[in-house]
């Protein structure tokens, strides 16, 4: 069958909250799917049950006589069953020139049949619908009735497949007429149960389901009449379709018996069509929240789709695949993975798929806040489906575009003809999954105009089975629960539903086996947090809304942990990242012009090649297994026990709705405040801000209004509130967009200095970080900076030389400066400096690098890109890490439009992650002498100060350069981690022996 993905519930986006999970249930059935053959015309009949020729007697040992035209036909059809189109077609034509150069219309019928069923397995249904209409017209001129029900079940599936519900209906309905004539002893349960497909698109499920169950009683009791493999295909199918109609009805535990059973049957039976029943399996996954098996099991069934070269099974699959993306919040991946599904549909001609790929695009636009796009790919998703005649994926446009309808702002009148017409398709489909759709979506509307008695009354008849329906309709129902207590004053109700709507998030948050998308899935549910968070300070226990607060940070530091002890990925995952490296290298070589190509021939060479680089890293990505660790949980009083008497932590929560909030913790409480400024005006202030950063001809004056107001908003309220002297440390754990404007710039006009300039300043991920990173250094031992590309980058050759005048660091340049140096200088250096480049991945944050000489042996280990992924599996001992490289503190989201929870995992925060005491990392590309300068400064006073301070320095000194006053070339740096005051105070500052010959030999 066809697993179409499941359909996200449209009601919740009109809170602009939802990230487009997979609720309720759209799902499909198969298209050229085998298990949909195997019960229909393909099946294989029994060798018993053949008519025709009897068998020819057998020939001398020397000799083998020629098939009979029957044998011939009955081997076509036998090769036929075992997949091999090509083959069996050979066969065919063969037979049906015999059998035209006999006479024997019935042989002719025979072949024209399947060769009807072969054009249909390979996609060529015009050739298909020719054939089979042929083959059924000299059946009925010549009588032969006995095998009219084989054609007319052809023909329903090819009109099923082209998404022509009545015409199909009328064949199987025909081949009910015809059933009891047939040889088959299963005729009649083969046709109710095609027909029941049909129904399932109709939405007339229990009708579906009696013949479902019919087939499958039909294979328990039939025995040894068929061929084993024959009948473990029909009740394979027969159970996969009762699980397929579980998800489509709202009962994926049921689902999940159905077809964990068809799996069964059909590995004992004829494992190659194990497929059919995992696709829906995956379906089930996601609906019961269960991310990691989802993952894993739709991956499987995308590979026996290809295995089987069955392009719209596979084509399917990838729809359950993008919708288990944009469930998690990974938009872009979502949106990719739909392409690859699209140009699939679009090559085999299917318009219902094609139109609900449509409304999940439609679906991540309006998450994204482009409603025009999202209009006209719903319209066109209702368009399909109508012409279809499928009425339950009607159903699911429908209410995507009262969604759609009510964010434009178009006349209610719109919108509510949309539910309207959703509640009457809802009671026409009697499925309790469509039901909850239409709650939900009322309830919605009653929140957003401001009616918590509303939404109670629409989200009541959803209480008595809550979580029938899957984590998707759980969490959202309580969520909306919690809002309207909240909104009719029962504060404690409120946190009752709000902790509840939390915990659903959470459990299906751990379920992720990526630490990427377990980021993303919680960045897309913040609404939930956000509101508890609101809820909690409303009673005013402080403490545990900043809990929920740092509970929503992305926490892939946490996460991109594996359950093995030696290695961070399984042997799965190496051998995807030996094919990764295959693939770069053989692209790279092209562009280098190292690969000879012909662009007239291979003109897409190098886009294709870059094509299965991306398929190949998003599977790597997926191959990532948590420890079942769920993150560090936030211990307030650990916290204010860690705090120094100068140390004040300031943690910020931007909500979609509302203004954005500070947490303030000190040794001796925690305070919350409410800033001016909401998450819209934020952001916008942002792109101003980093727009103004990006020019290097841009001073501190030309871009005063938009850092002093940063500053007026979203700290003067706190050093305000408690007081905070001058030269105090500041631990700053940004939100949001705040991430990308660094604190240490905002300005204070009152004073006239920056931020950095009055405080030292150091940034964390989490505020639990403060209890779990290494204790602070006074001083420093070894240290060793690397220079690999000093041909490439000139001045790095100095910034290396300049690290080493001032704390007598062993330089490693060029052809030294390996990977496999850098890997044993973070376990035994107490500091490390590399300048080289850091290449930020937009697509895939795993693969961002920093870039090394190759290493001799040919290592993944030194081959001479450090990617985010392998520092996951390092024990770093450096109490500091200097990052002198491009947007080594900074994920995909700098690049893009700064959107919520994008920014998963940094160089910089890896660096933290692998256990390194602090990290000095760029928020932006950076100037090669520039750094060059600022290197030379933050060391010099690295020499008698801590980290904080030396760059504190060294920002103060690049300002006053003529040089480099510009933002641009100095207020990059950020200085990440908890560690306090750590400085190289007892170094020699004078090389040793063998350092200064490498000093001296530099080039």
């Amino acid at each position: 069958m066809r697993p179409r993905a499941v359909p996200a519930v449209a009601a919740a986006l009109l809170l602009g909250v939802a990230s487009g999970c997979g609720e309720a249930t759209r799902e499909s059935t198969p298209g050229r799917a085998p298990d949909d053959a195997a019960t229909g015309p393909s099946s294989q009949p029994s060798t018993s049950a053949s008519t025709g020729d009897s068998e020819a007697p057998a020939g001398s040992a020397t000799a083998t006589p020629e098939p009979t035209l029957r044998q011939l036909l009955d081997s076509a059809r036998l090769v036929y069953f075992a997949g091999e189109e090509e083959r069996a077609g050979e066969m065919l034509r063969e037979g049906l020139d015999r059998a035209r150069s006999a006479g024997d219309v019935e042989a002719e019928a025979r072949a024209l049949t399947y060769l009807g069923l072969v054009a249909w397995r390979t996609y060529e249904w015009d050739e298909s619908e020719r054939l089979g209409v042929e083959a059924l017209r000299l059946k009925e001129e010549h009588g032969l009735t006995t095998d009219l029900f084989t054609s007319h079940n052809a023909l329903g599936l090819l009109r099923w497949n082209q998404n022509r519900f009545p015409e199909a209906a009328r064949h199987y309905e025909s081949a009910l007429e015809y059933a009891d004539q047939s040889p088959r002893p299963h005729a009649v349960a083969v046709a109710r149960q095609n027909l029941g497909l049909v129904q399932v698109e109709w939405g007339q499920f229990r009708e579906a389901r009696a013949g479902f169950l019919a087939m499958r009683d039909s294979m328990l009791t039939i025995g040894g009449r068929i061929p084993a493999d024959e009948r473990a295909r029909g009740l394979g199918a027969a159970l996969t379709n009762l699980g397929m109609l579980e998800n489509r009805v709202g009962n994926p535990a049921a689902a999940v018996e159905w077809l964990t059973e068809a799996r069964r049957v059909y590995a004992e039976g004829f494992p190659p069509f194990e497929g059919r029943a995992l696709g829906h399996l995956a379906v089930a996954y996601a609906q019961l929240g269960r991310q990691a098996e989802t993952i894993e099991t739709v991956e499987r069934a995308i590979e026996l789709a290809r295995d089987l070269g069955d392009v719209q099974e596979e084509a399917s699959n990838l729809e359950v695949l993008a919708e288990h993306y944009r469930a998690s919040g990974d938009y872009r991946r979502a949106l990719e993975t739909y392409a690859l599904a699209a140009t699939l549909n679009d090559r085999i001609g299917e318009t219902v798929a094609t139109g609900a790929d449509l409304r999940g695009e439609a679906e991540i636009h309006l998450e994204l806040g482009a409603l025009q796009m999202a209009r006209e790919r719903a319209d066109r998703a209702l368009a399909l489906h109508r012409e279809a005649g499928a009425t339950y994926e009607a159903f699911y446009d429908h209410l995507t575009l009262s969604v759609i309808a009510e964010r434009m702002g178009d006349d209610p009148r719109v919108f509510t003809a949309h539910v309207e017409e959703a509640h009457r398709l809802a009671e026409e489909l009697g499925a309790r999954s469509a039901r909850a759709a239409v709650a939900l979506t009322e309830a919605t509307l009653a929140d957003r105009r401001g009616d918590p008695e509303g939404v109670l009354r629409a989200l009541a008849p959803l209480r008595p089975t809550l979580g029938r329906g899957g984590y998707d309709e759980e969490w959202r129902t309580r969520h909306l629960a919690s809002r309207a207590w909240r909104a009719l004053g029962q504060l404690d109700s409120a946190v009752v539903e709000g902790r509840r709507a939390l915990e659903t998030v959470e459990r299906v948050r751990r379920s992720y086996g990526s630490g990427l998308l377990r980021s993303s899935f919680a960045a897309g549910k913040r609404a939930v947090y956000a509101d508890l968070v609101e809820t909690l300070v409303g009673q005013g226990r402080l403490a545990e809304a900043l809990a929920v607060s740092d509970a929503a940070r992305a926490r892939a530091l946490d996460e991109a942990v594996v359950e093995d002890e030696g290695s961070w990925v399984e042997e799965s995952g190496e051998l995807l990242l030996r094919e990764i490296d295959r693939v770069l290298e053989s692209a790279e070589a092209i562009e280098s012009g190292e690969m000879s190509w012909d662009p007239g021939v291979d003109s897409l060479a190098l886009g294709e090649l870059y094509v299965r680089l991306a398929e190949l890293r998003s599977r790597y990505e997926t191959t990532v297994r948590s420890s079942g660790d769920e993150g560090r949980a936030l211990d307030l009083e650990a916290v204010r026990r860690a705090l120094g008497p100068n140390e004040v932590a300031v943690e910020y929560f931007v909500p979609e709705d509302g203004v954005v909030r500070v947490f303030l913790v000190t040794r001796s409480g925690v305070d919350v405040l409410d800033t001016d400024l909401t998450a819209h005006n934020l952001r916008s202030r942002v792109r101003l801000a980093r727009a103004l950063l990006a020019d290097r001809a841009t001073r501190v004056d030309d871009m005063r209004s938009v850092l002093a107001g940063m500053f007026e908003s979203l700290l003067r309220p706190v050093l305000e509130t408690h007081r905070v002297p001058d030269g105090a440390d500041l631990l700053v754990v940004p939100h949001d967009v705040i991430s990308y404007v660094p604190p240490t710039l905002w300005l204070d006009e009152e004073r006239g200095m920056t931020v950095g300039e009055r405080y030292r300043v150091r940034i964390l991920p989490a505020l639990a970080l403060i209890t779990t990173q290494p204790d602070a250094r006074s001083g420093f031992g070894e240290a060793t900076a690397f220079a690999p590309l000093t041909g490439e980058l000139p001045a790095t050759r100095d910034e290396a030389m300049a690290v080493g005048r001032a704390t007598g660091a062993t330089l490693l340049v060029d052809g030294d400066a390996t990977e496999g140096a850098f890997r044993q200088a973070l376990e035994r250096s107490d500091l490390v400096h590399v300048a080289t480049h850091g290449v930020l991945n937009t697509h895939h944050p795993l693969f961002s690098r920093i870039v090394f000489a190759d290493g001799a042996g040919g290592s993944s280990r030194d081959d001479g890109r450090l990617e985010v992924h392998e520092l996951l599996d390092l024990q770093a001992g450096a109490g500091l890490v200097f990052l002198s490289g491009c947007e080594t503190g900074v994920g995909r989201a700098a690049s893009s439009r700064y959107g919520p929870g994008e920014d998963y995992l940094t160089l910089g925060q890896a660096f933290l992650r692998a256990g390194a005491g602090a990290v000095v990392a760029t928020l932006w590309r950076v100037d090669d002498e520039a750094s060059a300068t600022f290197a030379a400064h933050f060391y010099e006073a690295l020499r008698t100060r801590s980290a904080a301070d030396a760059l504190r320095h060294a920002q103060r000194a690049m300002r006053q350069d003529p040089r480099y006053e510009a933002p641009y070339f100095w207020a990059g740096y950020q200085l990440l981690g908890a560690s306090g005051p750590v400085s190289a105070e007892g170094w020699a500052g004078s090389p040793s022996e063998p350092e200064r010959r490498v000093a001296d030999n530099l080039p």
